[in-house]
């Protein structure tokens, strides 16, 4: 029994493995003008945090071509992008407004056109004033998604990890008290 004693809190410490962040790529997404969004968001579920922003709009009839990197406000359920942080006067806004599902760190296929009420969908616009708490709305979103998989890079598991450390220990163990 004693031989274990160093094994257990290590198998403990194995289930508070949290999962990995997912990264939500935009798919077939098209405004009202014809525009359209590409790019993609990393959210983890954990802490609902968003990082690694990269989405741009194209130019089509009313908003020109803005590249997004920075969360204005967001959740599992909306994200609202911006250029970059600090005053939003005049800056173009991107708002990921109807989320089918929650985002979470499983992944799939997710909508982003509330089928209910398309005019509420997404859209892209200008911010007003510093905060962007008032918009001047450009454009709806009529069309698209978002994809979420794991990202490119997948580190070796924390509970494979943690588990051959645990099974080596344990050996070691063995071996000195043998």
């Amino acid at each position: 029994m004693r031989k274990l004693a160093g094994v257990v809190p290590l198998l403990g410490w194995m289930s508070n493995v949290q999962a990995i962040p997912i990264q939500w790529t935009l798919t077939d997404v098209l405004f009202d003008d014809g525009g359209t969004a590409t790019g993609s968001f990393v959210f983890d579920a954990d802490t609902a945090t968003y990082s690694n922003i990269s989405i741009t709009t194209t130019t089509a009839g009313l908003l020109p071509l803005a590249t997004f990197t920075s969360l204005l406000a967001g959740s599992a359920t909306d994200g609202a992008f911006t250029p970059a942080a600090g005053d939003q006067t005049g800056q173009p806004f991107l708002q990921l407004l109807y989320f089918q599902l929650p985002l979470s760190n499983a992944g799939g296929t997710l909508y982003l056109i509330n089928p209910f009420f398309p005019s509420t969908s997404s859209f892209d616009g200008t911010c007003l004033n510093a905060s962007c708490s008032s918009v001047d709305y450009g454009r709806i979103m009529v069309d698209g998604g978002i994809i979420g998989s794991t990202p490119a890079v997948i580190p070796v598991p924390a509970a494979a990890w943690l588990f051959a450390s645990a099974m080596a220990s344990a050996g070691a163990l063995r071996r000195r008290n043998a």
